[in-house]
C-alpha cells in the first residue's frame, strides 16, 4: 500500500474532461470500449515507471543540475544541487504528457494532467564531498553525493570532473519510493503489456521494427521481452514455483528460450515455436516469463488479460494476478470481463471471510465450494474505476466501492437485457411454431 496518497488528477486528455482517480497496488479500469481506459492505465504506468526506472533523469539534465567538480569548492563540500518540490511536480507533469504521446504513437498530444502527491519536504538538496581510501597501496578518490539520509559512492578519475544526473536520480528514486510506498515495499521494475501481445510474440526482427515505428508501447514491450532471455531460471523462489505452476496449469505447458527462440513445451513435453502454439498461450507468455524471471516487486500493466481466453482460464488468470498481487506486485488492469471481475470478487469475499472464520472452518468452507484456501484478495489493495460517458459526450472516471467486490453494473445490465430478449425471441418462435 502507498503510504502517501497519490492523485490522478485529468482536466483533459482525450475524451477525459475533469475527472481523477487515486493510486492502489491493485488497479481495474473498466468501461465500453473507446473510452480512454488505456489512456489512464498507462498515465498509471508512467508512475511507476517514473519511480523504478532512469526517467527522472531527463528533470536532471533539462534543469541542468549536473555535478562539476571543476566549478566548485571541494574543501567547503559545496557542489550543492537544490530545487523547490513543484519544479518536480511541474516537470512530472508535463513529462506525463511527453510519455503518454511517445506510448501511444502520437507526440502532438495535447492534455492537462496534475499528479499529486505531498512530501514534507520543503526543499531538495544534494551534496557531495570527495573520499580518499587506499586500496592495495594504491590511493583512490571517491565521490560521495548525499541527499537526506541516503547516500551514493563512485570512484573518479582526475580526468573526469562532470556529471549527470545519474547519481541524482538513483538518490531521489529510492527516497520517493519509501517515501510513497515504505522501505518494505519498493518496486523494482516495471512491465508493460499493451493489447494485442500476442501477436508480437516470436516475430522476426524486421518485422518488430516496423512494429515498434507505430507506437512507444509495443518498443517498451519487446525491449522488456528481451531481457527475459538473459534470466536465471534456477534462480526462483519458492513463492515463484507456486504462482510458476499455476500459470503452466493456464498454459497447459511451459516457456522458455532455448537459443534465443521462445519455445512452448506441453505438459507431454512436446515442444514447438511458440508461434505455433494457440493464441491464449502467446497472450499469457509475457506474464509466464514475468514469473519466471522472479522479480515479483515489480508494477505491471496488463491490457485485457482475458483476451483469447476461454471463460474457464479467465477465472484462472484473474485468481494468479490476484495472487501475485498478494505477494507484493503492483498491477494495472483494463478489462472487459465479467468472468474476470466476479472472480476478483469471490476473492475478496474470501479474503473477509478468512478473518471472520476460524482456520479450520474456512479450509472447510473452501472445500466445500472448492476454492482455493491459498488464494485471496485484500480489497485494500484494490482500486476501480468505471469510465462511462456523460450526456455532453466527455467522459467522467467514477470510483467505485471495492469494499463488497468490484461492481459490473454494466456488464450486469446487458447480461439481464440479452438473456431477457433471448428468452422473447424463443418465446415468439414457439408461438409461431404451436400456430403451424
Amino acid at each position: 500500500m502507498n503510504t502517501i496518497p497519490i492523485k490522478f488528477e485529468i482536466k483533459s486528455l482525450g475524451a477525459i474532461r475533469d475527472s481523477f482517480f487515486k493510486l492502489k497496488p491493485f488497479m481495474i479500469f473498466s468501461g465500453e470500449s473507446g473510452l480512454g481506459k488505456s489512456y489512464i492505465a498507462f498515465l498509471t504506468h508512467y508512475f511507476y515507471l517514473l519511480l523504478a526506472g532512469n526517467r527522472l533523469e531527463n528533470f536532471f539534465v533539462s534543469k541542468g543540475y549536473i555535478l562539476d567538480l571543476s566549478t566548485q569548492d571541494i574543501k567547503d563540500k559545496a557542489g550543492l544541487v537544490r530545487f523547490n518540490p513543484s519544479e518536480l511536480y511541474d516537470w512530472v507533469n508535463q513529462d506525463a504528457v511527453r510519455y503518454l504521446g511517445y506510448i501511444l504513437g502520437h507526440n502532438s498530444l495535447k492534455a492537462d494532467i496534475k499528479i499529486h502527491w505531498e512530501l514534507n519536504l520543503e526543499e531538495f538538496l544534494f551534496t557531495y564531498e570527495v573520499e580518499v581510501a587506499t586500496i592495495n597501496n594504491k590511493e583512490q578518490h571517491f565521490l560521495k553525493v548525499k541527499f537526506e539520509d541516503q547516500f551514493a559512492r563512485i570512484r573518479y578519475t582526475e580526468g573526469r570532473t562532470s556529471w549527470g544526473g545519474t547519481l541524482f536520480t538513483l538518490l531521489l528514486r529510492d527516497f520517493l519510493q519509501k517515501q510513497l510506498f515504505g522501505s518494505e515495499d519498493c518496486i523494482d521494475a516495471t512491465f508493460l503489456m499493451p493489447p494485442s501481445r500476442g501477436a508480437l510474440i516470436g516475430l522476426t526482427l524486421s518485422s518488430q521494427d516496423k512494429i515498434t515505428a507505430t507506437a512507444g508501447m509495443y518498443e517498451e514491450f519487446l525491449i522488456r521481452m528481451e531481457e527475459f532471455q538473459f534470466v536465471d531460471w534456477t534462480s526462483v523462489s519458492e513463492n515463484n514455483q507456486r504462482l510458476l505452476g499455476m500459470i503452466t496449469k493456464i498454459n497447459n505447458g511451459n516457456l522458455k528460450y532455448i537459443d534465443d527462440k521462445l519455445v512452448y513445451s506441453t505438459l507431454e513435453e512436446a515442444q514447438m515455436p511458440v508461434s505455433a502454439a494457440a493464441s491464449s498461450v502467446k497472450e499469457l507468455a509475457p506474464l509466464a516469463l514475468f514469473l519466471q524471471g522472479g522479480q515479483i516487486n515489480s508494477s505491471v500493466l496488463f491490457e485485457e488479460p482475458e483476451a483469447h481466453l476461454h471463460p474457464q482460464k479467465q477465472v484462472e488468470i484473474a485468481e494468479l494476478i490476484s495472487a501475485i498481487v498478494m505477494e507484493g506486485a503492483h498491477f494495472q488492469i483494463t478489462t472487459h470481463s465479467d468472468y474476470f471481475v466476479r472472480k476478483i470478487n469471490d476473492l475478496i469475499t474470501l479474503h473477509k471471510l478468512k478473518g471472520l472464520l476460524s482456520e479450520k472452518d474456512f479450509e472447510s468452507l473452501c472445500s466445500k465450494y472448492n476454492y482455493s484456501k491459498d488464494i485471496v484478495l485484500n480489497p485494500e489493495l484494490v482500486g476501480a474505476y468505471l469510465l462511462q460517458r456523460r450526456k455532453d459526450g466527455s467522459v467522467e472516471i467514477v470510483e467505485q466501492d471495492t469494499t463488497l467486490g468490484v461492481p459490473y453494473d454494466t456488464f450486469q445490465q446487458v447480461i439481464i437485457e440479452d438473456v431477457s430478449n433471448s428468452q422473447k425471441l424463443k418465446s415468439e418462435l414457439n408461438q409461431l411454431m404451436q400456430g403451424e
